[in-house]
């Protein structure tokens, strides 16, 4: 994630001035949004997953977004 921001600001440099947004800034925002969602969704999963037996039940969101979780 930090490497992509990097990687992006530094393109932002080299790159003219214009008005409209590039396509390679457009992929960059894409790429590091789908990191993103991939980072949040894989905590989310793994935390379910490993909870053990002293944790909380499994909230009726998580059975809807992941059905395997529900045992």
């Amino acid at each position: 994630m930090l490497g992509l921001t990097v990687l992006q600001l530094l393109v932002a440099e080299i790159m003219p001035p214009s008005e409209n947004i590039p396509l390679i800034e457009k992929y960059y925002i894409a790429t590091m949004t789908m990191v993103t969602a991939s980072t949040a969704l894989t905590i989310f999963i793994m935390n379910t997953h490993y909870c053990g037996p002293e944790a909380k039940p499994v909230p009726k969101l998580g059975h809807k977004v992941h059905p395997a979780v529900s045992g």
